[in-house]
């Protein structure tokens, strides 16, 4: 094991190949192994979870028992206490899951407010970021927000941006359209709402 931080893997009993790098980071593990925590309160209550990797302040930081997950990102997967097989990469990624599994979120606030739900799939910022319902696939930014206790549906963003880089600034301007929303009925589900109207515009 490697411990470098205040408290950092301070319970250790047997267990094995961890790395620890923060204040708090793996405090409370016993006898887990092959785990990797950087960051403040990364991995904090984890006592016999294996093959976890936490990135960012309080990631994974409530887990008691978690096995082959990856949060990065400040408060990712922060709440989950027995949910196995998650990725959540991003700013409060899956941040209140507890039970739920094979969720993968890759953006700031994805499947933010999951709780038991299994199985989505969320790629952008605040994609699926209200749902608690099973088998969702999310993609672009905002994709089925709103969507609550709803499973099985699939929601598609699609855009364009303009980039130009200056060498000394990058400005960058996108345009995102609804391509595809599980709200409607079947058939006008496709492009319903791509108008500029309905756009979503980000300048960076």
């Amino acid at each position: 094991n490697v411990a470098m931080g205040f408290l950092a893997l301070r319970n250790a009993t047997t267990a094995t190949a961890n790395f620890a790098l923060g204040a708090n980071a793996l405090e409370n593990t016993t006898t887990g192994q092959g785990n990797t925590a950087i960051g403040t309160l990364a991995l904090q209550d984890n006592i016999t979870g294996n093959g976890n990797i936490a990135i960012g302040g309080s990631a994974l930081g409530n887990a008691t028992a978690p096995n082959s997950m990856i949060a990065i990102g400040n408060e990712s997967l922060r709440d989950n206490t027995t949910g196995t097989q998650n990725i959540a990469v991003g700013i409060n990624a899956l941040r209140l899951n507890t039970t739920g599994s094979r969720n993968t979120a890759f953006g700031a606030n994805a499947i933010g407010v999951n709780i038991t739900g299994n199985s989505n799939t969320a790629i952008g910022a605040s994609a699926l970021a209200n749902t608690t319902g099973s088998d969702n696939i999310g993609i672009g930014q905002a994709a089925m927000a709103n969507n609550t206790t709803g499973g099985n549906n699939i929601a598609i963003g699609s855009g364009f941006g303009l980039r130009y880089d200056l060498s000394f600034f990058v400005f960058r301007f996108d345009i995102g359209f609804k391509t595809y929303d599980p709200s409607y009925r079947d058939r006008n589900r496709w492009f319903n709402d791509f108008n500029f109207g309905n756009a979503v515009y980000n300048i960076g």
